[in-house]
């Protein structure tokens, strides 16, 4: 018995080692095709009902080769996304705020630049900081906190 079992072992090794240097002599495209499970390793009786199912969904194909989706060919990362002109208007000072930042030496930062003067707002180049008054009282915009903080007065002397 145990003479069966070690000679059994010695086979599946062999089988192995065979298994291993015919994928190792493949070009590397059909590798990741051949590379499959074996269901007993898994644990997996073959008498069993849900095998089949459990097979066809997992055990049959390890990667999928179906396209679930398409992606366009003009597609473009999202350094190379900006919004239609026409809508800069209805947009969140915010989310200007985020354009002007996020996007420099581009023509959005001008063109939400120039909405930010349009709704009152002016840039310090000095302190690089975005501000505007309202009823006597001066907000500026903090990058660090990314919120609009109200700038404490200067005590008059």
């Amino acid at each position: 018995m145990k003479q069966n079992q070690e000679n059994e072992s010695t086979q599946k090794k062999a089988y192995l080692n065979e298994f291993v240097q015919q994928i190792a002599n493949l070009p590397s495209k059909e590798k990741m095709a051949q590379i499959g499970i074996e269901s007993s390793v898994l644990g997996m009786p073959r008498d069993n009902i849900n095998f089949a199912k459990a097979k066809s969904y997992f055990l049959d194909a390890p990667f999928d080769t179906t396209e679930t989706t398409r992606v366009p060919k003009q597609w473009l990362e999202f350094t190379n996304l900006q919004p239609p002109i026409s809508i800069i208007s209805s947009m969140p000072d915010l989310t200007l705020l985020f354009m002007f930042y996020a996007q420099p030496r581009d023509l959005i930062q001008i063109t939400a630049s120039e909405e930010l003067q349009n709704r009152g707002w002016n840039y310090d180049e000095s302190e690089m900081r975005w501000s505007y008054e309202n009823e006597g009282d001066i907000f500026e915009f903090d990058l660090h906190s990314w919120s609009v903080k109200k700038k404490p007065q200067e005590a008059s002397q």
